[in-house]
C-alpha cells in the first residue's frame, strides 16, 4: 500500500512553486495584461481547488470573471486582499 503524505507533500510542494511567483507577477500582469491576468487567475482556481483550498478558488474565480469583463475597478478595489490570502497560504 502506497504512503498518501509524501505524495500530498509534493502536491503542496509543487503548489507553492508555482504559486509563490504570481505574487510578484500577478500586479504586473494586471496593470500590463489583463488577458495574462485572466489565464493565470483561472489556472490559480482550478490548482487551489485541487489542493481542497476552496475560498483561494473562488476568489480567484471572482479575479477571473472580473477580467475576462474588463472589470478592472473591482480588481483593484479586492486585488491587495486576494494577494494577502495567498500569499498566506
Amino acid at each position: 500500500m502506497m504512503h498518501k503524505k509524501p505524495i500530498h507533500r509534493k502536491i503542496l510542494d509543487t503548489y507553492e512553486k508555482e504559486m509563490r511567483p504570481l505574487l510578484t507577477t500577478l500586479p504586473i500582469y494586471l496593470e500590463e495584461d489583463i488577458s495574462l491576468f485572466h489565464i493565470k487567475v483561472h489556472g490559480l482556481k482550478g490548482a487551489s481547488r485541487q489542493i481542497g483550498k476552496q475560498e483561494i478558488g473562488d476568489f480567484a474565480e471572482y479575479m477571473e470573471l472580473a477580467a475576462k469583463d474588463r472589470d478592472l475597478e473591482y480588481i483593484r478595489q479586492n486585488f491587495d486582499y486576494f494577494l494577502q490570502k495567498l500569499e498566506a497560504l
